[in-house]
């Protein structure tokens, strides 16, 4: 797992914590990838322990992991990991339009590298999937962190993976 986080300050005196995350790959590495959501959930309860002001906590990468994963119910709060819960909502599913899938090997140059590193030739037996995430931590409905857009950013070239953008509230 990669990881890495910065404090930012914001004109308006904001303080903005910034996490990105990129999560084991594999079908099979699903509890592996959960139990990385949890140790980058309480690396972000540290920065919300000690900032003296509650900071807008944003969250971005590619988790490897579909909407509907244990990975990402438990960052979303549908299901805790042990006794850890937390809650994160997906600028996607605030703002978003569409399924919005990132993994997209027809429409990405390389995803056809990617693909051929583990064997797969034929890139139209690869499925469309939404692996890349913008979260915001806490219930964040009205209130700093909200995502007021989300889209997919098409065409980049300097990925295997469409990105996101997401305008959040301050």
């Amino acid at each position: 797992m990669g990881f890495a986080n910065a404090q930012l300050s914001h004109p308006s005196g904001s303080t903005i914590v910034a996490h990105t995350a990129h999560f084991s790959w594999g079908s099979a590495s699903e509890p592996v990838r959960l139990r990385q959501a949890s140790m980058m959930d309480r690396q972000a309860e540290r920065f919300e322990n000690l900032s003296p002001n509650k900071p807008v906590q944003i969250l971005t990468g590619d988790f490897n992991a579909e909407p509907n994963s244990s990975t990402l119910r438990f960052l979303k709060g549908f299901e805790g990991f042990g006794t850890h819960g937390t809650l994160w909502c997906d600028a996607w599913e605030i703002s978003g339009s569409g399924y919005g899938a990132t993994s997209d090997p027809g429409g990405l140059p390389l995803a056809a590298v990617s693909a051929k590193k583990v064997g797969i030739e034929d890139l139209s037996e690869l499925p469309r999937r939404r692996i890349d995430f913008i979260l915001s931590r806490g219930w964040v409905y009205g209130k700093p962190g909200f995502p007021e857009t989300c889209e997919l950013i098409s065409g980049v070239g300097a990925s295997d993976h469409h990105g996101i953008v997401s305008t959040i509230r301050l």
